[in-house]
């Protein structure tokens, strides 16, 4: 069964591959990228869904924003402002909502989820906060044995 008209476009592009069973290896017989369409610019690559992604520590740097009562869009413009404009940005605002959905989705983030594995191993965290000679905090935390 041929695939429907609507999504099958005759494309040029094909690779052909061969396979040497004697040596476990597979080899480019030949390679061909003509198009029967015009190829998507290369500064319209950030749109592409496959190309936008939030990675984890920004992530973690919009949790701290959320936190802080920041609203999703000022969150964003953070971002464009760190990263030098909206076309250096590796993801849309949308992709900040779906970011979010799927963490909450997901339930606890890692350092919860190592937080409640310490606490099941009656392991104790502990904090101390202490100011250094500029005025900053010093913040030491380390883990202990409950007894």
């Amino acid at each position: 069964m041929d695939p429907r008209p609507i999504t099958w476009c005759r494309r040029e592009a094909r690779i052909k591959v061969y396979i040497d069973d004697t040596r476990g290896r597979w080899y480019v017989e030949q390679f061909c990228d003509d198009h029967n369409h015009t190829m998507l610019d290369a500064r319209f690559m950030g749109l592409m869904r496959s190309h936008r992604s939030v990675k984890e520590g920004n992530l973690h740097q919009i949790n701290s924003m959320r936190k802080a009562s920041l609203r999703m869009p000022t969150i964003f413009r953070t971002f464009v402002n760190q990263s030098g404009g909206f076309k250096t940005v590796e993801f849309e605002i949308k992709d900040i909502y779906n970011a979010i959905e799927k963490q909450r989705r997901a339930g606890t983030t890692n350092a919860d989820a190592r937080l409640k594995f310490l606490s099941a191993n009656n392991v104790k965290v502990v904090s101390t906060k202490r100011m250094n000679a500029c005025g900053l905090f010093e913040v030491a935390m380390y883990c202990k044995q409950r007894s």
